[in-house]
């Protein structure tokens, strides 16, 4: 049976259609649900930040002689507490992930090796305002997505990457040494990742 021409290309779309599925989930594999969780983790820890801030006496010390007030640890705290979880939680979606591409595996090590940096960058500087801190650790999965943007999937995580960069900059000049920025911080940064990582979730389906 010889098919017509219309049917011919009908069914050519419908094996091009296939393979833009199945390149999509190869390039993105886990990453949306795992950036989906990484977001809801920098929304809780930027929370307990503000929690932590505004409810705690700043005349007590953390480390004194860098002068970090108490409320400074008890947000170390939560962090590494939601940075584990979150480390764990992604391993495991990644393990069981139906699609195990070099691509996947590349971003996340081009992701745990820019945070990896970000940590040696801040024990070689040594800051003592954490406001700054919180600002600049908030700026890097930023910057990670701009090189993503660049590097695979478009102007989209571009746009995201620099647009937030930009907010999270603002923030930091207009609300420096207040609570309230480490829940803008929380809306900016970890809303931003949620919503992106559903965005990729939701297109590699």
């Amino acid at each position: 049976m010889e098919l017509s021409r219309e049917e011919a290309q009908r069914a050519l779309g419908e094996a091009q259609d296939a393979t833009e599925r199945m390149r999509k989930t190869m390039t993105y594999g886990a990453a949306g649900p795992i950036i989906t969780i990484w977001g809801v983790v920098w929304i809780l820890g930027y929370v307990v930040a503000f929690l932590a801030d505004r409810f705690t006496p700043h005349n007590r010390w953390f480390d004194p002689e860098h002068h970090w007030p108490i409320w400074v640890g008890w947000a170390n705290v939560a962090w590494t507490i939601l940075i584990i979880g979150g480390i764990l939680t992604s391993w495991l979606i990644g393990r069981k992930s139906p699609v195990q591409s070099l691509q996947g595996k590349r971003l996340g090590f081009f992701w745990f090796l820019l945070f990896v940096f970000a940590e040696l960058w801040m024990v070689m500087l040594r800051p003592t305002n954490p406001y700054a801190v919180g600002a600049f650790i908030a700026t890097i999965p930023m910057f990670g997505y701009v090189v993503m943007g660049l590097w695979m999937t478009g102007a989209f995580m571009v746009w995201i990457g620099a647009s937030v960069s930009g907010a999270i900059f603002l923030i930091f000049c207009l609300l420096a040494g207040s609570p309230w920025m480490w829940l803008w911080l929380a809306v900016f940064g970890g809303g931003s990742l949620t919503a992106s990582g559903l965005y990729i979730w939701r297109k590699s389906r």
